[in-house]
């Protein structure tokens, strides 16, 4: 797992969430060339995990996301809440070759959920326990066909966060 690949240590950053997903996107982006290069229909997956009590904050995502292209009405975003108003573009979502580029959730993603496209996960969540952390990770760090590419930035999975704590128990679990 790469924690925070290419975020520079001390970052002065006006929004720390669009910088985070910028780079999420950008990784994205190489991984899906990757697979292209290797002629497979794979769409790697950005989970994004939001905090409880979070709606101004998701708001902000989709609006940055719109920003860059991706959105509900394209079909390059998902989102999976509580609610049944909150699931959005989640038919076939666990397809290799899905549409959506992005995943908005928060806890529902983390127990029993077997998306192995899902590549990249840009935490904006605080506070879990032990077991549930694991548990998301979990979700990132399978292989899309259940094997690896010998392509180190395809046989790895990706972290963003700014939660300090949460990077520590990363790197001391995995």
């Amino acid at each position: 797992i790469y924690i925070n690949e290419g975020v520079e240590q001390g970052v002065d950053t006006d929004n720390q969430v669009e910088y985070l997903l910028d780079k999420a996107i950008s990784k994205r982006a190489e991984l899906k060339l990757e697979f292209e290069k290797r002629k497979k229909k794979i769409n790697p997956l950005i989970i994004i995990q939001m905090p409880n009590k979070s709606d101004a904050l998701i708001e902000e995502v989709e609006r940055f996301l719109n920003s860059r292209g991706i959105s509900y009405e394209n079909h390059q975003l998902a989102k999976w809440l509580a609610s049944d108003k909150d699931k959005i573009n989640l038919k076939g979502i666990t397809e290799l070759d899905a549409e959506p580029q992005c995943l908005i959730f928060k806890e529902a993603v983390a127990t029993g959920w077997d998306c192995t496209r899902a590549h990249i996960l840009v935490k904006l969540r605080e506070g879990m326990g032990d077991t549930f952390e694991t548990q998301t990770i979990g979700r990132i760090r399978r292989m899309p066909e259940g094997k690896h590419y010998d392509c180190q930035s395809l046989d790895v999975c990706y972290l963003y966060t700014f939660d300090d704590k949460f990077k520590e128990g990363v790197k001391q679990t995995f």
